[in-house]
């Protein structure tokens, strides 16, 4: 486990950039999820937390996967 968070440190200090991609495609599929579960903004704050537990992550990191793959090809085209 150690290794796992020095290596983790490591590539956050080295590859910045990718860490905040990732990161803004994550709260980009979380935020999706969350809405697609209810109409109603004032639900969705209110109830954020509880939905947040409930989402498979899975079928998150899969759906990530993706998002990332299509962003680094899109990225290479340019």
């Amino acid at each position: 486990m150690k290794r796992f968070i020095e290596s983790a440190g490591i590539a956050l200090k080295n590859e910045q950039e990718k860490f905040k991609q990732f990161h803004k495609l994550s709260v980009k599929l979380w935020m999706q999820n969350l809405l697609d579960e209810e109409d109603d903004e004032a639900k969705v704050r209110r109830d954020m937390y509880l939905s947040s537990k409930r989402m498979n992550f899975n079928s998150m990191f899969r759906k990530l996967c993706v998002e990332v793959d299509l962003d680094q090809s899109l990225q290479r085209n340019i």
